[in-house]
């Protein structure tokens, strides 16, 4: 399933920085459709689909991710 992130916005996070799904995200899709494809997002760094990041924390509200 398609994961909406910007390849762009996601080189340009310099690593060891913390960022959220939504500062990565592609312009195009609707801020409503945030939480379905962050959670595919989320899915994909678990099972390590997505190279160089890695969960840093997990709130009730938002998922932080780590750039390797």
């Amino acid at each position: 399933m398609k994961n909406y992130v910007d390849l762009d916005k996601l080189e340009k996070v310099p690593k060891g920085i913390l960022f959220g799904y939504r500062d990565v995200v592609d312009d195009t899709l609707d801020n409503s459709e945030h939480s379905k494809y962050g959670e595919v997002f989320k899915s994909q760094v678990e099972e390590g689909l997505i190279n160089n990041v890695t969960i840093e924390k997990e709130t009730d509200a938002r998922m932080l991710y780590k750039k390797l």
